[in-house]
């Protein structure tokens, strides 16, 4: 098995937030209101900053490693250990897709991360639809790393 395994986020969103603020932007002036020129530019610019930022670190993935797994967002990390881990399946809530990773819980913490710093959640977690592989993919691949570990822990 390799050393680790990413997964990267889909930049579709991205450059659709970049037009979508460009829009609110150029609409701001036409509107009437002066509160709502005023709530529309700054809905408008933070849509603008949020987008770019996200183009450009283009780091938001999710990694398999020997340890568990990692979800890796702009500005936060959540660590899950394969010793927490106890099922893993695709569930729909509504009519989105997710990962869910049925858990004792996990390790949530700012970036960079540091295990010492990180707070220990309880309970699963849902990892979004929002990688370029299908979520189909990714599960069939964190159940081999989880049964390799599970292998691993057995012969140790």
């Amino acid at each position: 098995m390799d050393d680790e395994l990413i997964f990267r986020r889909s930049a579709a969103g991205a450059p659709l937030g970049v037009v979508l603020a460009a829009a609110l932007l150029v609409a701001a002036p036409l509107l009437g209101e002066p509160f709502a020129r005023w709530m529309v530019a700054f809905l408008g610019a933070g849509l603008l900053g949020v987008s770019l930022a996200r183009l450009a670190a283009r780091r938001e993935c999710l990694r398999l490693y020997a340890d568990g797994v990692e979800f890796d967002t702009l500005f936060y990390v959540t660590r899950v250990r394969w010793a927490h881990i106890e099922s893993v399946r695709i569930d729909r809530p509504g009519e989105n897709k997710v990962i869910r990773v049925k858990c004792q819980g996990r390790f949530w913490g700012r970036k960079p991360f540091v295990l010492s710093e990180a707070t220990w959640i309880e309970g699963s977690y849902l990892i979004p639809n929002v990688f370029e592989a299908p979520l189909e993919e990714i599960i069939e691949r964190i159940d081999e790393w989880l049964e390799d570990w599970r292998r691993r822990q057995g012969s140790a």
